[in-house]
Parts: structure tokens; C-alpha cells; sequence
């Protein structure tokens, strides 16, 4: 049921961080570069969006993506803009990502779930994985049914819950490395416990079972510190990513 193995890996640059992972270094790689594109940072404007859609737009939303870090994850959006069925998504993270855009009118890293929610009509359902316990209860009383949480705490005891339907709706993957925890991961942002391994276990479970459009993953370490701490986070980044694309083209 996999299908992402004939579809092309895609690595998005906005902050130059890829240039330090070797696993982007491979040149069957395909590479687009939004690092000219401004306001892109944590908020996207509409500009950025429509400029960002126009440089994926013959791409479609099939295959494997990698967005640069957390601050870009509202890029999930405008590849799953292109679904033209109805899907599922399903969203490892740390975060719910459904939190009302602090700047109005403009998506967000924090907001682009929620908006999806709401704008995108082939959206059936949200699937969160590895949140910490009780992230879900907000969420769940403002869009009831919609969404399903599944924290970290699960995970941790072999408790993932399937959906009953299972395969009825094909899904969309995204992955903000954030999940996992620091020994898997170096990352912007406050990050959860799950394990790499976890991971790669709970993806060969959806790849056996679902239709999968298509996958993304942010969550990259942010350019700015020293060029130790830089190589070394890219270094074991360059691994999480690896081993994800590995079991997404197994």
C-alpha cells in the first residue's frame, strides 16, 4: 500500500541547514530553494504562500518532503492544498499546531492545523501522535470527533490506537522531529520523549495498513549558534531523517 516509493524526495531549503545533513547531499535528491522568499519565518504571508505553492505546484503533494525546521511546518498546508479526495492526516508532534494565529490573517507554525481544519474540505480527520498528556483536551472540545490524540505516554506503552477505518481514507503524513526526544533529535523547539525507534515502528505500521499520499518532516536545528553545536545537531538530524526515508521507501 506504500506508494511514496516511486515518488520523488523533495528538500525544502528556507534556512541553509540542509547544506550541514548529509543525507541532503544525495543528488537524486530533487531541491527547491524558498530562502529568497520573505516573510516565511514562523508566520507566512499571503505572498509567501502563493509564492511558496507556485515553486511545489508541479510536484503535487505525492512523495517525501523535508521543510526545514519547525517554523516552516504550516508548508504541510500548502502541499496537502493539492489533495483532491478526501484524506486523513496524520501528524506526529509535540504540539497540536490548532492554536488561533496570534497574528491575524497570517498562517502560522502554531495555526496551520486548525486552519486546515477549516478551510480544507477533503480534510476528514486529524490523527495526533505523541503529544504530551492532556494536549488533547482543548482541542478536542472545540472540534469534538475530528481530531484523535494518541500521547506520548501511549506510545511509550505500545498503545497506538488504529482507526476503526482503517484504510478506508488515504493519508497524509507529517513528522515535526520535535516529538522525538533529544538523543533522537536536535531541534527550535521543546521537544517530547518518543523514541526514533517508536517512530520508525508506528511508520511501519501506517505504511502496511494505509494509502499514503504523501509525508513531510520538519523540525531541523536553527542556524545561529556555534559551528560545533551546528555539525553536531545536523549530524544527528541527518540520521532522524535518514531513518524516516529509509522506512518511507522501504
Amino acid at each position: 500500500m506504500n506508494e511514496l516509493q516511486s515518488r520523488p524526495v523533495v528538500v525544502m531549503n528556507f534556512s541553509g541547514i540542509y547544506r550541514w545533513e548529509p543525507f541532503a547531499l544525495d543528488k537524486r535528491l530533487t531541491h527547491i530553494d524558498c530562502s529568497d522568499i520573505s516573510g516565511t519565518d514562523g508566520y507566512c504571508t499571503r505572498e509567501a504562500a502563493q509564492k511558496i505553492t507556485k515553486r511545489i505546484s508541479k510536484l503535487g503533494p505525492e512523495g517525501i518532503h523535508f521543510i526545514d525546521n519547525g517554523n516552516y511546518h504550516y508548508v504541510t498546508k500548502l502541499w496537502t492544498n493539492m489533495i483532491h479526495e478526501p484524506f486523513r492526516l496524520i501528524l506526529f508532534d509535540h504540539h497540536t499546531d490548532m492554536q488561533p494565529s496570534k497574528i491575524p490573517g497570517l498562517l502560522s507554525c502554531g495555526s496551520w492545523v486548525r486552519e486546515m481544519l477549516i478551510h480544507n474540505k477533503n480534510l476528514r480527520e486529524v490523527l495526533v501522535l505523541g503529544t504530551p498528556a492532556g494536549a488533547e483536551r482543548k482541542a478536542t472540545q472545540e472540534w469534538g470527533n475530528r481530531v484523535l490524540f494518541d500521547d506520548e505516554e501511549l506510545i511509550h506503552r505500545h498503545q497506538i490506537r488504529a482507526p476503526k477505518d482503517a484504510g478506508r481514507l488515504p493519508v497524509y503524513v507529517s513528522i515535526d522531529k520535535d516529538v522525538l526526544s533529544t538523543k533522537d533529535a536536535e531541534t527550535n523547539w521543546d521537544q517530547g520523549k518518543v523514541t526514533l525507534a517508536e517512530l520508525k515502528t508506528i511508520l511501519g505500521d501506517i505504511f502496511s495498513r494505509e494509502r499514503v499520499i504523501g509525508l513531510d518532516v520538519c523540525g531541523e536545528y536553527d542556524l545561529g549558534h556555534s559551528l560545533f553545536e551546528e555539525k553536531q545537531a545536523a549530524d544527528i538530524d541527518s540520521h532522524a531523517n535518514e531513518t524516516i526515508l529509509k522506512e518511507a521507501v522501504m
